[in-house]
């Protein structure tokens, strides 16, 4: 679902979370849909009724929301089916496949016949997108009709980048980009143009390999395939299958290629384990897509790949809320625990920052609890989660339960706080004594609170769930009565 997501959210402005079965390309596209044209949003109603009212009040400007819309669209190019000027009524449905639009956007619209006579509508499986996205679309529409029986393997190359002001956003067309396409017994060499698109017409039926030359310090992220099949996410040397007179099409996501890793270890230099660490933007706003994350491994090494160019902070637990498993606050690199006080290092193109040491300079005590999650009759409760409570606050540990029921969990110390097991009951039972114990249907079940009073270690700790396990009764039927010899 990941990829689906980017790969929508790099095509179109929007974000249509949905599983498509297919992926046409720009001549296939065209092909198919009864009307295509690139025109812009002129104005926008949201769905009626409370949740509309509520949206509309708080994004008054008509913009991009959940729920139904209905979009009127003005033509200022068409392609097919439709006359320059004409305008349309859209009824997108409020299923989180239909594409969402904003007033005043220009688009690339590929549509069919709403469900309402007389509207028209867009799906997110297919290749509406906006004009930012649509170079490949429109070469090919813009030399129409000669190109129309001819077939087409075309696709794109394209930068993209996590900036702090516009996260997930293409960068400057990668222009004059050498393109190498294997197949049918024959290689052909061809470029990028100004908008980053190669085309090859009259490639007879096959299966093709597409290779980009990378410029220095890219990689490929992943490949588009478009066309040929069913959508797939492939690796990027895999073959796209060109129809006679057919069309396809592979994209490459590139991203920069530049590399930040280290070591996180604490006040005597022992390795820190599953410590989050972040690379912060230093320059504009920091937004959660902005930023890059992950975490540290047994050795307390850290790896943070496809790092955009920029100026950075590195930082350890980012979030600053200490706990059991990271005992201390932000602290960033080198050894700090004040943001303006931070090493700010910036990433070029090529770049490789590593052996980074961040030192921890100061670890909060912490106390191991060991005990048991159970039931009633004592049987184990195993993979239960388990809840720290300190006051109305709760926090839910790393830990959880192994198949005995018993869990080792480590928490900060010096505060009194209480311990709770939650446990999905998921073995119906059939048994008639033990009906009003489990439910047969799934329930989270909780236990009672334990004090835990973290001034030392404490072991035993029992955490007993409201229920018993009562396996189904097995019915042994008798077998066939053997034959005499």
């Amino acid at each position: 679902m990941w990829a689906k997501l980017i790969l929508v959210s790099l095509f179109a402005s929007t974000v249509w979370p949905c599983s498509c079965r297919e992926w046409p390309s720009a001549k296939g596209a065209w092909e198919t849909s009864p009307v295509v044209f690139l025109g812009h949003v002129e104005r926008i109603e949201t769905n009626t009724g409370l949740l509309g009212s509520i949206l509309n009040h708080l994004n008054p400007a008509g913009g991009r929301l959940d729920g139904p819309q209905t979009v009127w669209v003005r033509v200022d190019e068409p392609f097919k089916g439709v006359q320059a000027a004409t305008e349309l009524r859209l009824e997108q449905p409020g299923h989180s496949c239909a594409p969402k639009f904003r007033t005043g956007e220009k688009v690339l619209f590929y549509l069919h016949p709403g469900v309402t006579p007389g509207s028209w509508e867009t799906s997110g499986c297919h290749r509406t997108r906006d004009l930012e996205a649509a170079a490949d679309d429109l070469l090919f529409l813009r030399a129409l009709p000669t190109v129309a029986t001819r077939s087409r393997l075309s696709g794109e190359v394209f930068l993209y980048s996590h900036p702090a002001a516009n996260p997930l956003r293409r960068r400057p067309a990668l222009r004059e980009l050498p393109v190498r396409i294997r197949g049918a017994g024959k290689t052909i060499h061809t470029v990028t143009n100004a908008d980053g698109v190669y085309e090859v017409y009259d490639l007879p039926e096959g299966a093709y390999r597409v290779e980009p030359e990378l410029p220095p310090g890219l990689i490929i992220d992943f490949p588009l395939f478009a066309g040929g099949g069913p959508m797939r996410f492939a690796p990027p040397d895999s073959p796209i299958a060109l129809a006679a007179r057919g069309g396809a099409s592979v994209s490459f996501a590139l991203r920069e290629g530049n590399q930040v890793s280290g070591r996180v270890v604490g006040p005597a230099g022992r390795p820190l384990v599953g410590v989050p660490i972040t690379l912060e933007p230093a320059l504009g706003a920091t937004t959660p897509s902005s930023e890059l994350e992950t975490k540290s491994r047994e050795d307390g090494v850290f790896r943070l790949t496809m790092v955009p160019a920029g100026a950075y902070r590195l930082v350890a637990n980012r979030p600053g809320i200490a706990s059991g498993r990271v005992p201390f606050g932000a602290v960033y690199l080198p050894g700090t625990t004040q943001r303006n006080h931070a090493r700010v290092f910036r990433v070029g193109a090529r770049d490789r920052f590593e052996n980074i040491t961040l030192r921890i300079p100061r670890l909060q005590p912490t106390i191991t609890v060991t005990g048991r999650a159970q039931l009633t009759d004592g049987e184990p409760a195993p993979d239960a989660a388990l809840y720290l409570l300190d006051g109305s606050s709760q926090e839910l540990l790393p830990e959880r339960s192994d198949p005995d029921g018993r869990f080792r969990a480590q928490i900060l110390a010096g505060r009194a706080v209480r311990l709770q097991a939650e446990w999905t009951s998921n073995h119906p039972s059939f048994r008639q004594d033990c009906r009003a114990s489990v439910s047969p249907r799934l329930s989270k079940l909780r236990s009672a609170e334990a004090p835990i009073r973290a001034k030392s270690h404490e072991t035993g700790v029992l955490l007993t769930l409201p229920a018993s396990r009562c396996a189904p009764q097995i019915i042994r039927l008798p077998g066939p009565t053997p034959l005499s010899p």
